[in-house]
């Protein structure tokens, strides 16, 4: 709660159900699944509290160093959300296209 506003809230399906009322076509893509491993790694191996470091910042920051994993990761989520959907749900990232 303390990286969102009072009226901020994670994408929920009912909200997606509210654009599918309005648009006459509405796309979500998921992003960010098993690439999600990383922020083990900045807890695991690394030592790095959540409260201590924004674990996004630290992709950002790091990106080169993390690059060949970042890529490979990209690629499993998408033959994992082209397989199974649903998956969507868990990842980090949606992406939602709607059109009128």
């Amino acid at each position: 709660t303390d990286v969102r506003t009072d009226d901020e809230h994670p994408l929920r399906v009912k909200d997606l159900a509210l654009l599918r009322s309005t648009f006459s076509d509405v796309r979500v893509q998921g992003f960010w699944l098993s690439a999600l491993l990383i922020f083990v790694r900045f807890f695991a191996i690394d030592r790095i509290h959540p409260s201590a470091d924004r674990y996004w910042k630290l992709v950002i920051e790091r990106q080169d160093r993390h690059r060949r994993f970042l890529r490979l990761a990209h690629r499993v989520d998408r033959a994992l959300l082209r397989a199974v959907p649903p998956l969507r749900w868990l990842c980090w990232n949606l992406a939602v296209v709607v059109t009128r």
